[in-house]
């Protein structure tokens, strides 16, 4: 697919920004049916809107050297530090180096059997004809299960929800303009908005450290993610220091939840709405005679799970900054502008996925059929920083899914997905209600 590439030159960077701050996933769309990149200034910064897969790939496949994660999603840097998500150069180099091991095929069979029990401990509190708020159920599950896969243990259920209402806390922050002026404000000043999200910072830092100072007076052995991070070595033989120990389990606490949290919700709330997908996925699902295991074949529900995470992204935009000028598609990109390359609007883009690329058609991933061009279906991004634990989200939320449509279904009470707020992810803007109904 090659569009035409154009400028926003035309529009007052005020109507821009006004347009962004008011729709940004409209905004982005719109930014596509413009060209393939298109330039403009948003909220003060000088951005590229890339909006096609050959230049999406292009930039997230480049040398990691030259395409920086860029200045907005490092003020970010208050909470995951130089964890993975955020680290440059050789120092991400070093981490991921690190990290593999934890993300290698041995370990998914432990990682497995506590998504199972965190499943079943689910199913075990939801009354038959209940009603629960998806969005706060899914987000509970799935950072159950990332405390225990990353600590190697349950915390006590008030600690994790101190984790819990930190994090909501900090993408409330990260969402509003305050976070996002071009003129960074000092943190310190005595702002509310500012003193919530130190605080929530402080609160997480607080139980992180406490378990990192338990683990490494009780020795750091064990099969889980914090052990992994304590004994780990690079090619010196040097180890992470207790700030850097940290950042990585920040990053990976909020990457080890909030995603596949997302995918629940949207995939729960799909299936509710399409009853003939849902029966499809009861179908596969009841074929097995058993609670699910890793190795089972499930098309059915990766189908359902790609269409999901394609109509619902929760990493709305990939942002680079460019450290020198580059040329992009036959485009010069000064140094410092903010490229932003949205799954959003490749997504939703009907030159893609065709006319009805805004509605729910799992088909589009069954067996067979002929997958999307490169760069235009990016749910975990791509290339060398593409997301270290996008095989573990979707195994967790396979197994989930899975365990869950065998014993109830989950009948939304919206007849379509959510109204979104744009953060670090695309979230739910409030309570995403629905019904347990026992099969």
């Amino acid at each position: 697919m090659t569009m035409r590439a154009t400028t926003t030159q035309g529009i007052h960077p005020l109507r821009a920004s006004f347009e962004f701050l008011r729709d940004p996933f409209g905004a982005l769309e719109r930014a596509r049916e413009r060209g393939e990149l298109v330039r403009t200034w948003l909220l003060g910064w000088r951005v590229a809107i890339v909006s096609s897969p050959e230049l999406a790939h292009e930039v997230l496949t480049g040398p990691i050297e030259v395409w920086h994660k860029d200045r907005i999603v490092k003020r970010t840097g208050g909470v995951f530090g130089e964890g993975l998500l955020l680290a440059e150069d050789e120092v991400w180099r070093r981490q991921r180096t690190m990290l593999n091991p934890g993300f290698r095929h041995a370990r998914y069979e432990a990682y497995a059997q506590v998504m199972l029990e965190e499943a079943e401990a689910a199913l075990a509190g939801w009354s038959n004809r209940g009603r629960i708020d998806l969005a706060v159920e899914m987000a509970a599950v799935t950072l159950r299960i990332a405390v225990r896969t990353l600590f190697g243990r349950s915390l006590p259920a008030s600690r994790v929800a101190v984790v819990g209402r930190a994090f909501a806390e900090i993408s409330d922050f990260l969402a509003g303009v305050l976070a996002n002026s071009p003129l960074p404000l000092p943190r310190w000043l005595p702002l509310p908005a500012f003193q919530r999200y130190l605080a929530a910072i402080a609160r997480l830092d607080a139980v992180v450290a406490e378990v990192i100072a338990a683990r490494r007076r009780d020795g750091a052995g064990g099969d889980d993610l914090l052990a992994l991070l304590l004994e780990a070595r690079d090619e010196s033989g040097s180890g992470l220091g207790d700030r850097e120990v940290r950042d990585q389990v920040m990053t990976l606490l909020l990457a080890g939840h909030e995603t596949t949290a997302l995918l629940l919700i949207s995939a729960l709330v799909l299936l509710g709405i399409h009853p003939h997908e849902r029966d499809r996925v009861e179908a596969e699902v009841d074929a097995l005679g058993r609670p699910p295991r890793v190795g089972d074949a499930l098309p059915r529900i990766e189908a359902v799970m790609a269409e999901a995470l394609r109509l619902w992204p929760p990493a709305w935009v990939l942002s680079r900054e460019p450290t020198r000028d580059v040329e992009l598609g036959g485009h010069r990109i000064a140094a410092g502008t903010v490229v932003v390359v949205s799954p959003w609007a490749l997504h939703h883009d009907p030159r893609i996925w065709g006319q009805d690329a805004g509605e729910f058609r799992p088909d589009r991933f069954a067996e067979g059929t002929p997958p999307p061009p490169k760069g235009a279906y990016l749910p975990f991004g791509f290339g060398g920083r593409k997301c270290i634990g996008a095989r573990f989200a979707e195994m967790e939320a396979r197994l989930l899914l899975a365990r869950w449509a065998q014993v109830v279904r989950v009948e939304p009470e919206t007849r379509r997905l959510p109204k979104l707020v744009p953060s670090v992810t695309a979230r739910p803007a409030g309570a995403v209600w629905g019904r347990v109904w026992r099969r």
